[in-house]
């Protein structure tokens, strides 16, 4: 996989200070978040110029701050709709309400048979694909979906979609665990 540069690498900052605030670091230094994401200090000193007043000289970085900065430039601020959609199976529980830190908000849930009727009365702005039945008919649903006005698309199932006008993020479960084992055997490293 490449490396984001520059400005591709904010949702990487930005995950970092969310860690770093859950784990009660309130500051941290571009050297510390350097070794983190596997770049040199300068780097992270150059990407995160723009928020320069999150750091002053002699405290370091301003987690809490850089945080906000970057999720305010991230567009996390604003408060967004997302739909989950599923074949598999209908859940009246919350789905994804981890995503509510990020301004997502959940919608509902619908399936083949009624995803054109929830986007018309919800208004979401996000299609979150749990699992599909049937792949094969997904490029259609999603492009009426997109057609009706949702902007960004989470796909779980790495549906081959093809082009469909808008944003899509395909969460491959398999790549999450290969770095989690990865980050588990570095801390474990680091603990020796």
């Amino acid at each position: 996989m490449k490396k984001a540069e520059g400005a591709g690498r904010l949702p990487e900052y930005y995950r970092l200070m969310r860690s770093l605030l859950w784990q009660n670091v309130r500051r941290t230094s571009s050297i510390e978040i350097a070794s983190r994401l596997g770049v040199s200090p300068s780097t992270v000193r150059k990407d995160l110029e723009q928020f320069s007043g999150c750091s002053r000289s002699g405290y370091g970085i301003d987690a809490a701050a850089l945080f906000r900065a970057i999720g305010k430039t991230l567009g996390m601020g604003r408060v967004r709709t997302a739909v989950v959609f599923s074949d598999k199976e209908k859940s009246d529980g919350p789905v994804y309400s981890q995503f509510e830190i990020l301004g997502v908000m959940d919608a509902g849930r619908c399936d083949a048979g009624d995803i054109a009727e929830k986007i018309r009365a919800l208004k979401p702005e996000i299609l979150i694909i749990r699992d599909c039945a049937d792949p094969g008919k997904m490029p259609e649903i999603v492009s009426r979906a997109v057609g009706m006005g949702i902007r960004g698309i989470l796909d779980y199932t790495r549906s081959d979609l093809g082009d469909i006008g808008c944003p899509v993020v395909r969460v491959d479960p398999v790549d999450a665990m290969t770095d989690l084992i990865f980050q588990m055997t570095c801390n474990e490293k680091e603990s020796r």
